[in-house]
């Protein structure tokens, strides 16, 4: 199971514009982590997408993206 999630996470970060990919369980806990990014930052996403959830009332789950710009 870990190398298909490792494999994903991989070809996401492979994309162009992409500097980091966390996979975060419901706790927080970062499981996989690839790219230039402190892992601690986990438990602030984790929090974001709990907040996510209770936007909108639908089955599908949420997706947290954070987009930076320099200027």
């Amino acid at each position: 199971m870990e190398l298909p999630l490792l494999e994903r996470i991989q070809s996401i970060h492979d994309q162009s514009g992409i500097s980091a990919v966390h996979c975060i369980d419901p706790d927080g806990l970062c499981l996989v982590s690839s790219g230039n990014s402190d892992e601690l930052v986990c438990g602030i996403l984790s929090s974001i997408y709990c907040h996510a959830q209770g936007v909108e009332n639908q089955s599908d789950l949420p997706v947290v993206v954070v987009e930076e710009n320099s200027w």
